[in-house]
């Protein structure tokens, strides 16, 4: 397990990473480790609006979609005065 994880890691870039197995445990602890935006377990197909959409390192900055993307387009701002 360990040689796998360093081997997704072992790169520039980080967009995403697909795990086939059938210990869902195993691949929960797996994809906590590997440096990407997005980590597909058993399954081919993650794309829906409310999902964020992004990766790490070279491969992007920031997140598209969901609340996270959202949070990329506002900025926040305090506007304070006396009553």
């Amino acid at each position: 397990m360990k040689e796998a994880i360093n081997l997704a890691n072992d790169t520039i870039y980080g967009l995403g990473a697909q795990i086939w197995t059938s210990d869902r445990k195993r691949a929960l602890r797996i994809a906590q480790k590997i440096e990407t935006g997005t980590v597909e377990i058993n399954k081919g197909d993650h794309w829906l609006p409310c999902n964020p959409f992004g990766g790490y390192k070279e491969s992007g900055m920031g997140r598209e979609h969901g609340e996270y993307g959202f949070q990329e387009l506002v900025q926040i701002k305090l506007v304070a005065m006396e009553k």
